[in-house]
């Protein structure tokens, strides 16, 4: 059996080489970690920094887009008004509560454009609101003027600016004619603003929206300048904007950010707009360890942002560590030790970095998902690829769904809600779009809702990855509903077709106007010589024969000359006294009369305040306005008992209804009328018959002659007056005349407070 040999022990040799060893690899591993956490450290300050940068652009632009849109709403909604007064501007701005959603603007107001020819008119209309010292300034001769004649909220600095015409400043000027010609949202250049009462007050900047006349064509420059009405604009004092913006962020966070903001592509010093802390230089060449320069680009406008990051304490740690770390590494015991707790330590620290990050991320959707929600649309991403496609609740909202309805989503779900001929322009857009041809996917279509008829809806979305072989492959885009635009557009398309054949009817009248009255002239001297013929007839011949044939001629010719007197009463050619009269006055002085022509089964009702409104007419014609329409509601009534009523009373010109109007061109140019209502309780009106119930011998009844509507219709017109009618609930019409008052709006105001139902008086006649 062989002998076991022990291991011989180690020799000093062997101890010194394992001592050394141990050494270096001690010294090896701390220099190993001390880098390590230098770098680890450089690596997320930076990557801070970047994220920081890139947020704060992304708020700055988010920003300038949602004061676009709410300046493109408030466009909007001058087209989509008639008239747009003081209170409903004021009204328009409380309900957006741009305050809240948009802190740190300073207002939302509009400019009217006026020619030099309107200037005083201008000035005569903004004083009678109640502004007697309402002044266009500067003063001076221009080739045009803008005024600020809104501006909410109208109070503090902002009551500076009302008046201020803006066109007359260059820089305000070129923006003004950029938004203008390009019918888009423009800023303009520094300025300082008219808001600022001190030296040190903030630099400034505007963003306008152009506010085009309605029916206009605005598809070229030319035609654009031609319709332009004026602005809609917001005034920004950027310390207070930016404050909005930014005023969320943590000021006393270890590594400061400085924040500048200039106007245009360099930073020089005359263009710094925004400058976080007190700095002479660009925040890019202020020495500071990290720094960068990014454009923001505003429909071809561009800001220059300018970001910088002191150094602090964190990147001083780096340093620090490393020289703690290799010094302790020359302990063997604690070296180790050191070593393990500092990676533990890294790793704890790059975990909450990661869960500070996961939450910022979180932060972010929900902030981005506020903004989807309270712009109203719908958003979707889809993989072309697979065609999967991933909806938020809103998308399948505005088709009357909720998501679990429409589950499992996919591009089927599109197709088959789509509408055919829209499906096919889609795709012919969607192809275009992948192959390179359009920068974006836009499409108005029509989707079918879930009651059954059909939405429309804007469409708009934008490739965003491919496939490593170029196919399309991930694409997002959003969902608007257009529906209520549309019904703008048609009613609008509806509305030309009435211009177009109101100048058709206009030439007519002209025409039928010349002719009668030539022939009225060639009838006189037809009648003048058959009274002759008559008195020669009767003393000469006495045949009765003859004297017979010429008093018929003679009755012929004067139905003729009433008729041809009627067609010019129509079209507003008679002449007539015209003077202040009370309208209660003039329907009670002919009420008698107008009894006792009427049937006894019709009953009449009478609400006359006295007194009443004072309008400028002539009474006569007033009369036979409010007669012809009376007569004409019981010669049309479809049973023998009616009840017929006639009611004076005052309105807003705002107030009177945009529908069903004759003159179908009016518009109100007073702010208080005077109504005169005429309702029966007969059998209504066909509402085919409502275009054609004011032309000239068109009528329902067998027996008339289709004239007593036209001549009332005349005689309004000659009056600045309107017409309007309506079925009243299936039990009769209702034709209400409006005429301006001739008393300022306060003494119509007292009237109208009067004529409360105390105080007004009933007159009913059996």
């Amino acid at each position: 059996m062989s002998e076991k040999r022990l291991p011989a022990p180690l020799t000093s040799k062997a101890l010194g080489v394992a001592a050394w060893l141990a050494l270096g690899l001690g010294l090896t591993l701390a220099v190993t970690a001390a880098v390590y956490m230098r770098v680890a450290v450089e690596v997320r300050v930076k990557a801070d920094f970047d994220a920081q940068c890139k947020d704060i652009q992304h708020q700055v632009e988010s920003r300038l887009y949602a004061h676009a849109r709410i300046l493109q709403s408030g466009a909007a909604f001058f087209n989509a008004s008639e008239v747009v007064s003081r209170r409903a501007w004021q009204e328009y701005n409380e309900l957006q509560k741009i305050e809240q959603q948009l802190p740190g603007i300073q207002g939302i107001g509009f400019a009217l454009l006026i020619p030099p020819a309107a200037l005083a008119g201008h000035l005569r209309d903004i004083r009678s609101e109640g502004f007697p010292t309402y002044q266009v300034f500067p003063s001076g001769d221009r080739e045009v003027y803008t005024a600020i004649i809104y501006l909410e909220p109208f109070s503090g600095r902002n009551l500076q600016a009302f008046g201020y015409d803006m066109f007359s400043e260059p820089v305000r000027r070129a923006a003004m004619e950029r938004a203008r010609d390009e019918d888009s949202a423009i800023l303009s250049g520094k300025v300082r603003l008219v808001q600022e009462t001190d030296d040190q007050g903030q630099p400034g900047t505007l963003m306008y929206v152009p506010v085009y006349r309605k029916g206009l064509p605005k598809d070229t420059v030319a035609q654009r300048r031609a319709a332009l009405y004026g602005w809609v604009y917001s005034p920004y004092r950027m310390y207070d904007l930016l404050q909005g913006i930014l005023g969320e962020r943590d000021p006393g966070q270890e590594q400061q950010m400085l924040v500048q903001i200039y106007d245009g592509a360099s930073p020089v010093p005359q263009a710094l707009l925004y400058s976080s802390q007190a700095a002479d230089e660009p925040a890019y060449v202020s020495g500071a360890r990290l720094a960068r320069q990014i454009s923001i680009d505003f429909n071809q406008h561009r800001w220059t942002l300018c970001l910088a990051q002191a150094g602090g304490r964190r990147l001083a740690t780096p340093y620090a560590l490393s020289w703690l770390t290799l010094v302790g590494g020359t302990l063997s015991t604690l070296l180790l030790f050191a070593l393990i707790r500092a990676l533990q330590n890294t790793r704890d620290h790059a975990q909450r970095m990661a869960d500070a990050l996961t939450d910022d991320l979180r932060k972010e959707r929900q902030r981005l998902g506020c903004i989807l929600q309270g712009t109203n649309v719908g958003t979707w991403e889809w993989n072309v690829q697979t065609g999967e496609l991933r909806i938020n609740e809103k998308w399948a909202q505005l088709f009357g769904y909720t998501r679990e309805e429409l589950a499992p989503v996919s591009i089927s779900t599109w197709d088959e809600r789509t509408h055919p001929d829209d499906l096919v322009r889609s795709n012919d857009l969607l192809e275009r779009h992948f192959s390179g041809e359009l920068p974006f996917y836009a499409c108005d279509c029509r989707m079918k809702h879930k009651a059954g008829h059909w939405v429309w809806i804007q469409d708009r979305g934008q490739l965003i990855t491919r496939t490593s072989e170029g196919s399309p492959l991930m694409m997002f885009g959003t969902h608007a509903d257009l529906t209520k635009r549309k019904q703008v557009e048609a009613e609008k398309e509806q509305l030309e077709a009435q211009n177009q054949q109101l100048r058709k009817s206009e030439s007519l009248g002209c025409m039928a106007g010349a002719v009668a009255h030539h022939f009225n002239n060639q009838l006189m001297g037809v009648m003048g010589n058959l009274e002759l013929a008559m008195m020669y007839s009767a003393v000469s011949s006495g045949e009765a024969g003859l004297s017979e044939c010429l008093a018929v001629a003679m009755q012929s010719a004067h139905k003729a000359s009433v008729i041809s007197g009627l067609m010019l009463t129509y079209l507003g050619h008679t002449q007539a006294t015209i003077e202040a009269l009370d309208l209660s006055q003039v329907c009670l002085q002919a009420l008698p009369l107008l009894r006792a022509a009427m049937p006894g089964s019709v009953g009449l009702v009478t609400h006359l305040p006295t007194p009443g409104p004072i309008i400028n007419a002539n009474a006569l014609q007033i009369q036979q306005v409010w007669t012809n329409l009376m007569t004409n509601a019981w010669e049309a009534r479809s049973t023998e008992s009616n009840t017929l009523s006639l009611t004076v009373k005052l309105t807003f010109g705002s107030a009177i209804p945009p529908a069903i109007r004759f003159p179908v061109d009016f518009h109100p140019g007073h702010e208080i009328y005077a109504c005169l209502e005429m309702a029966d309780t007969g059998g209504g009106l066909m509402e085919k018959d409502f275009d054609k119930l004011f032309d000239p011998f068109f009528s329902t009844k067998s027996t008339g002659r289709g004239l007593g509507l036209p001549v009332a219709l005349g005689i309004v017109r000659a009056h600045y007056g309107v017409i309007t009618v309506e079925n009243n609930m299936g039990c009769g019409s209702i034709f209400r005349v409006f005429l301006p008052t001739v008393k300022p709006p306060q003494v119509q105001a007292s009237i109208e407070a009067e004529n409360s139902p105390g105080n007004t008086p009933v007159v009913s006649v059996p």
